[in-house]
């Protein structure tokens, strides 16, 4: 993993954020489709009656969170490096946190409640390796201006 972060740090810390959010975006949706082809439905009951969740709702809450906790951690970063451990506890606890208080208390099946918790999961390799990298590329910029 070191090795992937160390060249994704090369890039501008907004191909970091884009390219994070499009491999979050991109994986969810792959599980999503799995699931479909393997007959979960995603349907649940809301206050108006059943819903069903597509794929336009998944890109959102899949890229939305994402881009604004990474932008704002990037943001932060050039005045305090810790933001980019801090945000990684955060980020875990929030992505693991919503299966429980989100995701297994509406009234999904079996099946999508597991797809949609392994979206969930999903969301954390791409975010610790996006604030990683945003991390060692501030670090990078700091080594130099000090030269």
């Amino acid at each position: 993993m070191r090795g992937v972060v160390s060249r994704y740090a090369g890039l501008r810390s907004v191909w970091i954020i884009l390219i994070a959010v499009a491999g979050a975006v991109l994986a969810n949706l792959a599980i999503y489709g799995v699931a479909r082809l393997l007959g979960v439905e995603f349907w649940f009951t809301a206050a108006g009656g059943p819903l069903q969740v597509l794929p336009p709702v998944l890109i959102q809450f899949t890229a939305v969170p994402l881009l604004a906790g990474l932008t704002i951690a990037a943001i932060v970063g050039h005045w305090w490096r810790w933001v980019f451990l801090v945000a990684i506890i955060v980020a875990v606890v929030l992505e693991v946190g919503t299966i429980f208080a989100l995701t297994i208390p509406a009234d999904f099946d079996t099946g999508s409640t597991v797809a949609l918790a392994l979206c969930h999961l999903a969301m954390v390799p791409f975010t610790v390796a996006a604030l990683l990298a945003l991390r060692l590329r501030r670090d990078a910029r700091r080594e130099r201006k000090q030269e």
